[in-house]
């Protein structure tokens, strides 16, 4: 019997888009849904305009997440000197993004020395090039598909030319990290996401911003890809 699509994709709610009021349940609603991990922002009001949630909120949803990975995403100018009370505050997976001022190469060492597994982001404008020296390091590329700071933005098709390049890279590379795509994923574009190269999906809004279950969107973002 010949595998769906699906099989091989990951997909992951991300909380900027939950009911920040009741956070402990909407972790709760991703795990009954099928959800593969879940996804945090971090943002320092620097890097991005935003402040966003911290170790205190990472510490206070672990409880609910159970088996799933907590992934992490730093939107910080100087992540390096995070690392250790993300770890602490319970984060499986920590990504960092390439146009930061911290030193990768040793951003990434600090994250795996942990035992924790390493990403690194790109944004829309970003080129590829920056991947090259560090990609074989880490267990995780996140190409995001909106600029990084705000929910709800409109999905850039455009990236999807970059979305290839990068799945180019990790074939022809020594290691195999997950490709992911991080920014206004939703039934009608996550298929063409998937065909450009993308294997890990974050989704914030068209999972809580339904009036839909978390499950039945998760569902429907799998069923997208397979053409159902």
């Amino acid at each position: 019997m010949t595998a769906n699509p699906s099989d091989s994709v990951k997909i992951i709610p991300s909380l900027l888009a939950s009911n920040f009021a009741i956070i402990g349940t909407e972790v709760e609603r991703a795990v009954n849904g099928g959800a593969d991990a879940i996804h945090l922002d971090v943002m320092d009001g620097h890097f991005v305009p935003p402040i966003t949630f911290g170790t205190q909120m990472l510490k206070a949803i672990k409880p609910y997440s159970g088996l799933l990975p907590i992934e992490v995403h730093l939107m910080v100018t100087d992540p390096l000197k995070y690392i250790s009370e993300i770890v602490e505050a319970g984060a499986d997976i920590i990504l960092c993004h390439a146009e930061t001022d911290s030193d990768l190469k040793a951003t990434i060492r600090e994250i795996q020395s942990y035992g924790v597994k390493a990403g690194i982001a790109i944004k829309p404008e970003t080129g590829i090039d920056i991947l090259k020296d560090i990609m074989d390091t880490v267990d995780v590329i996140l190409v995001m598909t909106v600029e990084p700071g705000y929910g709800g933005q409109e999905y850039l098709r455009s990236v999807e030319t970059k979305i290839k390049g990068v799945r180019k890279l990790i074939d022809l590379g020594d290691s195999d990290p997950e490709l992911e795509v991080d920014g206004g994923i939703t039934g009608s574009n996550i298929r063409s996401a998937y065909l450009a190269g993308a294997r890990r999906f974050v989704a914030g809004s068209s999972i809580y911003g339904s009036k839909e279950s978390v499950e039945s969107q998760i569902n429907l973002l799998k069923n997208s890809i397979d053409g159902l």
